[in-house]
């Protein structure tokens, strides 16, 4: 629902990284004392014995306590010198969140990506997901499509929903035509037929899967598209491509031959 300008490099828009902070991770000490005293209490319990530990889960789980509950005494960086010990350490959650905080604010994108790589290396689905996106279509890196979809693979194999989406896409939509498969896409669209009822994109590709069947039914193409369109709107997304795609499908000439 974010209502800030679409990203932009070099004139191009390009998919961006966030961390959104929702609930009680947005309130301060006072307001979560106030409302919620046992959670509250409970929190800073919990950080009090995290703190004190030298176990590699408990730092992380520490470091994670801090960058969520911003409220929590901290010292200036004290999060991210904990994550980067820890990730250095082989804990690939460690990894992930430090590959990512350098790489979503901007500050190393390449220490980033290398700490994204690593933790996917241990087979961490969100960070194979997050990888074969930044290979996709990061404007920091070559962009390679058959990475990409082999990272998007080996997350969908463990069930992470996202990397099916991005998977079946893929395999109807690379420039790299070698790796089109429409079976397969329509048989990992069908898998998320109730996770992904709510996501646009889901609509966007069943419509993009009908076009492409040999006895397709044109009217439910432009319904999904319209689909996709309605729900994006709902949600703040820009939905001008889709828009334009349902006026190239739908207007034109016709020409009538006779034998």
């Amino acid at each position: 629902m974010s209502t800030f300008p679409a990203p932009n490099f070099k004139g191009t828009r390009v998919n961006f990284l966030n961390r959104s902070y929702m609930g009680s991770a947005t309130y301060s000490k006072f307001q979560m004392k106030e409302e919620y005293e046992r959670l509250y209490d409970k929190l800073r319990r919990m950080v009090k014995r995290l703190k004190v530990s030298n176990k590699r889960e408990d730092k992380y789980q520490y470091a994670m306590m801090l960058l969520t509950f911003t409220w929590l005494n901290q010292e200036d960086g004290e999060a991210i010198a904990l994550l980067k010990e820890v990730a250095k350490a082989g804990h690939p959650l460690a990894q992930f969140e430090y590959g990512s905080k350098l790489y979503r604010e901007q500050t190393d994108i390449e220490q980033g990506i290398y700490w994204i790589s690593e933790a996917s290396k241990y087979g961490l689905p969100k960070a194979e997901y997050r990888l074969a996106s930044i290979l996709q279509s990061s404007p920091w890196v070559i962009n390679d499509e058959k990475k990409a979809l082999f990272w998007y693979q080996s997350a969908l194999e463990k069930d992470y929903p996202a990397a099916k989406l991005r998977a079946a896409e893929l395999k109807m939509l690379a420039s790299d035509t070698s790796l089109h498969d429409f079976d397969a896409a329509n048989e990992l669209l069908a898998q998320l037929k109730e996770s992904q009822r709510e996501n646009p994109e889901y609509y966007f590709l069943l419509a993009i899967a009908e076009k492409n069947k040999p006895s397709r039914n044109f009217s439910n193409v432009i319904n999904y598209v319209e689909q996709a369109i309605d729900l994006g709107e709902r949600f703040n997304w820009d939905v001008s491509y889709w828009q334009a795609l349902i006026e190239k499908w739908t207007k034109g000439s016709v020409t009538i031959v006779e034998d």
